[in-house]
């Protein structure tokens, strides 16, 4: 889908875990627990197997340390003044994340500012479509908000957050982590290193 590059903004998205909320699952001990062959997220592992007691073991152990995660969350430099800065502005905000809604409720209760009710969508990995990197949750967010891909922005950590957002035809915006060095294969349309410079992108992109 080709970006259009008018000016304007209708809503914008974030990722959860390393985004709106600080890294709180152990992705590298979960890995190990699981197995998981070098170069394949978890999920994807976990989601690979067959019927059975070695997926029963493997689902187990993914909820568990998304459990522990979800008890451990806390909110991300700037995250809440983000999200009440853009619902200030008129924007709709939404989550699009691989995690489940349980834990995102869950987690968003170690918020003092921010619950569910907060975000005009959450989008998880319980609905029916296919999680990031592919588009699906982008367009079903946008979809559910009613509005156009194109004029929605997707804010993110992770290279999965910036190629869903490219394929989505979204706005892209790479939260920079210290301790990735992974390289999206499109580069995003901005970098920040906190969430405390997303209010000047966003007036820039209403205001073009």
């Amino acid at each position: 889908m080709g970006k259009d590059r008018s000016p304007g903004l209708d809503a914008v998205l974030f990722d959860f875990d390393g985004t709106l909320a600080r890294p709180a699952i152990d992705f590298p001990g979960l890995k190990r627990e699981l197995g998981v062959p070098p170069g394949m997220f978890a999920l994807e592992y976990v989601r690979s197997l067959p019927s059975g007691d070695e997926l029963d073991r493997a689902e187990d152990v993914l909820a568990r340390f998304e459990m522990e995660a979800a008890d451990r969350a806390e909110p991300n430099d700037g995250a809440e003044d983000a999200v009440r800065c853009l619902k200030e502005m008129g924007l709709l905000v939404g989550i699009v994340t691989r995690s489940r809604l349980e834990i995102i409720e869950r987690s968003l209760q170690g918020f003092p500012r921010l619950s569910p009710a907060d975000f005009d969508v959450i989008v998880t990995r319980d609905d029916d479509v296919k999680v990031k990197p592919e588009p699906d949750q982008i367009l079903l967010a946008a979809s559910r908000l009613n509005v156009r891909p194109e004029r929605t922005m997707m804010v993110g950590d992770f290279v999965v957050d910036v190629e869903a957002g490219h394929r989505a035809g979204a706005v892209t915006v790479h939260l920079l982590d210290p301790n990735d060095s992974a390289v999206p294969d499109h580069e995003p349309d901005f970098l920040i290193s906190s969430l405390v410079e997303l209010g000047d992108i966003v007036r820039m992109r209403l205001e073009t």
